[in-house]
C-alpha cells in the first residue's frame, strides 16, 4: 500500500466498553493481540504485511479504539509506537469482521495465530472434503485429493501471509455444498461472506440464476443481522469511518494500481495497468471483461449440475469481476480445481484439466 497518508475524516468514538486492541479483538492490557486477517508469520513486521501483533499497553477502554482502525493517523501512530519504522498501513475490512476476530483477542499471539490458521484450515477442509463422487476409489483416493489441496500454492501463500483465505473458502465452498440439502444454512454461510464483501459480489447473481430463493433470503437476512450486531457492539462510528475514509482510500488504490501489490493481483484491471494503459482505459477494459464474464457465468451456471462446478464457475467469475483480488485469495478456487480434476471424466470435458491446472498455478505466477 502507498506509504503516503490519505486525507482523514474527523475522529469519532465508539460505544462499546471492554478494553480492546485497535486492530482485531478484545482483551486486557498488555495482551498480545493478533491481526489474523492481515498478519505476518515472522516475528517482525514486513513491508507488505500488517504487524503480527498489537499490544494495548494503555489499558484503554474500547471507546475510541475500534474507530482508530478507520483513522489512519491514530492507527499508524499506534503501529509506529509498537513497531518503529513500519510503513503506512490501513485496515480495509468492515466492522463486521471484528465480530469474528474478537474472541482471538483473549489469547496470546502464538495461540491466537495457531487457532486462526488451524481453525479456519479445518473449516476449509470440512467444506471441500472429497466425497464418493470426487474420490470414487475410497480412502486412498480421498487422501490424495486432500493432499493435492494442501500443496496448492494458494494454500501456502495464505498460510505464511496469515491471510483469511481459509475462512473465506470455507464459507464460499460450504455455501455451495449445502445449497441443495440445507439452503437456509447455505444462505447463512453466504451472508457471513460479506465480512469480505467483494468475494460475494457474484453470489447473489448466481443464487437468482439458480432460483435458490431460500438461500438468497437467508443470506440477505444474515448480512443484515451482521451489520446490526456490529452497530450494537461498536456503534455507527466505525461504519462512518469506513465509508468516509477507508472506502475512498481503497478506491484510490484501485485507480492507481501502482506498486508491488499489483504483481500479486490476478485481476483484469491489474493486468491492463501493468501493460501501461491509462487508468480510465484500464478500468473500461475491466468493466467490459466483467460483463463478458457475467454473461459466460450465466450460460455455464445454467448447465452445471454439480455444486463443485457451480462454485468453481462463480469463483472464477468473481476474480474477473472484482478489481481487488490477490493471489492468496485463490484458496477457494484452488481447492475446487482439485475437486474437479479428481472427479471429472476428462474425455467428456477435455478443457477441464487445462482450466483447473491454470487456476492452481496462477497464485504462484502472480
Amino acid at each position: 500500500v502507498p506509504e503516503t497518508q490519505p486525507s482523514l475524516g474527523k475522529r469519532r468514538s465508539a460505544r462499546v466498553r471492554p478494553s480492546v486492541s485497535p486492530c482485531s479483538g478484545t482483551g486486557t492490557a498488555n495482551d498480545q493481540l493478533p491481526i489474523p486477517s492481515l498478519v505476518s508469520a515472522s516475528s517482525r513486521p514486513s513491508t507488505y504485511c500488517d504487524p503480527p501483533r498489537v499490544t494495548d499497553r494503555e489499558d484503554a477502554a474500547i471507546s475510541g479504539q475500534v474507530d482508530r482502525l478507520y483513522d489512519f493517523v491514530r492507527f499508524n501512530e499506534h503501529l509506529a509506537a509498537e513497531y518503529p519504522g513500519v510503513p503506512f498501513h490501513s485496515w480495509s475490512y468492515p466492522p463486521t469482521m471484528l465480530l469474528l476476530l474478537a474472541p482471538l483477542g483473549l489469547l496470546p499471539y502464538g495461540a491466537a495465530f495457531a487457532a486462526w490458521q488451524g481453525g479456519t484450515l479445518a473449516l476449509c477442509l470440512w467444506a471441500c472434503w472429497p466425497d464418493a463422487r470426487t474420490a470414487p476409489g475410497g480412502g486412498t483416493s480421498r487422501w490424495l485429493v486432500v493432499a493435492a489441496i494442501l500443496v496448492a500454492p494458494a494454500m501456502w501463500l495464505n498460510l505464511f501471509g496469515g491471510q483469511n483465505g481459509f475462512l473465506i473458502a470455507a464459507l464460499f465452498i460450504g455455501g455451495f455444498r449445502l445449497l441443495r440439502t440445507s439452503p437456509l444454512l447455505a444462505g447463512v454461510l453466504f451472508g457471513l461472506l460479506t465480512v469480505k464483501p467483494h468475494f460475494g459480489i457474484v453470489v447473489p447473481f448466481a443464487l437468482v440464476l439458480l432460483r435458490a430463493w431460500p438461500a438468497f433470503f437467508s443470506a440477505a437476512a444474515t448480512s443484515i443481522a451482521l451489520v446490526g450486531a456490529s452497530l450494537l457492539a461498536f456503534g455507527a462510528g466505525p461504519w462512518i469511518g469506513m465509508m468516509e475514509v477507508t472506502a475512498p482510500h481503497q478506491w484510490q488504490l484501485v485507480q492507481a494500481m501502482d506498486g508491488f501489490y499489483t504483481l500479486m493481483m490476478p485481476t483484469v484491471l491489474a493486468a491492463l495497468r501493468q501493460l501501461d494503459l491509462p487508468p480510465a482505459a484500464a478500468l473500461a477494459g475491466h468493466v467490459a471483461a466483467a460483463g463478458v464474464a457475467l454473461g459466460a457465468c450465466w450460460l455455464l451456471l445454467r448447465r452445471a449440475d454439480d455444486w463443485r462446478r457451480q462454485a468453481f464457475i462463480v469463483g472464477v467469475t468473481t476474480i474477473l469481476v472484482t478489481p481487488y483480488y490477490f493471489n492468496y485469495d485463490m484458496v477457494a478456487v484452488s481447492a475446487l480445481a482439485c475437486l474437479i480434476l479428481a472427479g471429472s471424466d476428462w474425455s467428456k470435458a477435455p478443457l477441464t484439466p487445462a482450466a483447473a491446472t491454470l487456476i492452481l498455478a496462477a497464485p504462484a505466477l502472480t
